[in-house]
Parts: structure tokens; sequence; C-alpha cells
């Protein structure tokens, strides 16, 4: 896993305020994770919490064009629910925040 990762928000991230990880980076905050939830730093003014909390979410589906069974991994947050589809995102965990930025 690199320290930063670029990933755009997911079609229903809108909708459900889940943004979709790369497998590296879930098991990386999964790893540091207390019941679930990690700390985030998001853009300054766009939420009103001193800590936010993001909690970890994975499920399995069958998705792919051969229904081969596989797992999404998301980090959950109602800031995310306010991003357009596809909105891409620089994303650096630094071992204890999960600091999240508009890509440039």
């Amino acid at each position: 896993m690199s320290p930063t990762e670029i990933v755009p928000s997911g079609r229903k991230t809108p909708r459900d305020g889940r943004l979709e990880l790369p497998r590296a980076l879930h098991e990386a905050l999964a790893a540091a994770a207390t019941d679930d939830a990690v700390r985030l730093a998001l853009p300054a003014g766009s939420v009103d919490e001193p800590q936010p909390l993001g909690l970890l979410d994975a499920y399995g589906c069958g998705c792919g064009p051969d229904g081969e069974p596989h797992l999404h991994r998301f980090v959950r947050h109602p800031w995310f629910a306010t991003l357009a589809p596809g909105t891409p995102l620089v994303l650096t965990w630094d071992g204890r925040v999960l600091a999240v930025s508009p890509a440039p």
C-alpha cells in the first residue's frame, strides 16, 4: 500500500456515504481501528466535528462479469454523501489518521 491513494467516490456514495477503498488501505485501517472506527481528517469547514470518525465496512458480492465472489471495502461517514459520483479524493494514511482531501 502506498501512503497516499487517489480514489473516486462511487456512484452510490451520495446515497449511502460509503467510500470504496483499495484492499491494502482497508486492511491497514482495520489493523489500527477501534470498534471498526478510524479517525478522519476531512477538508476544513466541511464537518462540525472536532475528531470525525469513519466506520469501516465490507461486504461480499458477485457483481463481476464472471460472478466470482469478492469483497468491497469501505469507510463510511456522512460527509462522503455530499460528494458527486466520481469525485477524485486523495487519501493519506499516517498510521493514526486517514486524511481525505479533494484531488487537485
